[in-house]
């Protein structure tokens, strides 16, 4: 944590890799074990959008044909949630830990979606999941280092909100806040086996 090139390294390493489909779950964990939770979170959240919108423009280069093995079936389904619900949609599926994040970088991409909507959802969909996965990673740092029982609490509670982050889309779609069809949508992008790369970006 005292290495002031650090920051700079850690976010050039995480943009480069979400830009080339790398899963950035490891190196999510491993922002919070290093910088702790609000730099951590700072950090990744700004890599991981600059990673992801580089993503969104590489799959516009390349077009649909060049992307459809990455992305796959959930091509169709994301193209439906995208064109009936937009923001909404992408904000949704960004909200739910199992849908894995490249694939959705580079899916939207081949979409009629308008850069800055896309730009926008993920900032705002990201970043729960950002703050939970290094809130975990920092509290697991602080429990190896100090067997005390405000370390144990923090991992329980991290580790709590894990667990809630997966049900924030449902919560959300009971209260009426984003689109009342995401889970057909939702299921329909898990049918992947990018299994290394689904959470936090």
């Amino acid at each position: 944590r005292g290495s002031e090139a650090a920051p700079l390294l850690y976010m050039i390493i995480y943009a480069a890799a979400t830009a080339v489909a790398i899963p950035g779950s490891i190196l999510t964990l491993a922002g919070g074990a290093m910088f702790g939770v609000l730099w951590g979170t700072i950090y990744t959240t700004v890599a991981a959008n600059v990673g992801a919108n580089a993503a969104f423009g590489v799959a516009r280069f390349l077009g649909r044909d060049g992307v459809r093995k990455l992305a796959g079936s959930r091509l169709e389904a994301l193209d439906r949630a995208t064109r009936d619900y937009g923001f909404r949609g992408l904000l949704t599926l960004r909200l739910i830990p199992a849908v894995p994040f490249n694939a959705l970088n580079f899916g939207a991409g081949l979409t009629a979606m308008s850069w800055p909507t896309y730009a926008g959802a993920t900032a705002i969909g990201i970043f729960p999941g950002t703050v939970v996965y290094t809130m975990f990673a920092d509290a697991l740092l602080a429990g190896s280092q100090e067997a005390s029982r405000e370390a144990l609490l923090r991992i329980l509670v991290s580790g709590a909100l894990l667990v809630l982050l997966s049900f924030l889309p449902t919560l959300a779609r009971r209260l009426g806040i984003f689109l009342p069809g995401s889970r057909s949508s939702a299921n329909a992008a898990l049918d992947s086996d990018d299994t290394g790369n689904r959470g936090a970006p």
